[in-house]
């Protein structure tokens, strides 16, 4: 019977939380937002 350690389970979410974590603050900086957006279609 084959059993993965918890440990690797773990460093594994936690290794996902931060990458989502800097790929979202990433975009929140480089693109501006809906409402930025918005105003410069509409204008």
């Amino acid at each position: 019977m084959f059993m993965y350690p918890s440990g690797f389970f773990n460093g594994l979410s936690r290794l996902l939380t931060t990458e989502f974590t800097t790929i979202f603050s990433i975009l929140s900086l480089v693109s501006p937002g809906p409402n930025v957006l918005s105003k410069n279609i509409s204008s």
